[in-house]
């Protein structure tokens, strides 16, 4: 696990090897190929307030999936709710931007509080994952950037 961000074939040829303390050298060449697949796990790099009803999740890189309750949203210690229809949904041209909808806009009470954004404990099978299914790695609350 996130050791690995490469996704296809790998060759690997063995030579000269020697035994320890010993100056001869093997003579015969093993090559061997290895079929890798990405293993980094996505991380939330910042999430922005984008409208007054919307907070912008950006990720470390392209997200191909998303459930729309995988998110919880506080002002404080009170939870905001999220849109019935779209709550969370993949945007951007990259796909490294997930939008969450929220019911109603931020009010100015909301807004005096500090906004955060974390992992939804409901949730069912979280599914927040990039183009090598690798799922969206643990993460505390992060604090929402404000305009």
């Amino acid at each position: 696990q996130n050791s690995n961000t490469f996704t296809g074939v790998r060759n690997a040829t063995v030579k000269n090897v020697k035994i320890a303390g010993s100056s001869k050298v093997m003579t015969q060449i093993t090559k061997a190929t290895a079929s890798l697949n990405e293993n980094v796990l996505p991380t939330i790099s910042n999430a922005t307030i984008t409208a007054g009803d919307k907070i912008t999740l950006t990720f470390s890189e392209s997200i191909t999936s998303v459930k729309g309750h995988d998110f919880l949203v506080k002002a404080g210690t009170a939870t905001v709710s999220l849109s019935a229809d779209t709550p969370a949904v993949i945007t951007c041209s990259n796909d490294q931007k997930v939008v969450i909808t929220l019911a109603s806009p931020l009010t100015a009470a909301e807004l005096a509080e500090v906004i955060t954004v974390a992992p939804s404990s409901t949730t069912a099978n979280f599914e927040v994952k990039d183009s090598a299914h690798n799922v969206l790695a643990t993460f505390a609350p992060i604090t929402v950037v404000k305009p």
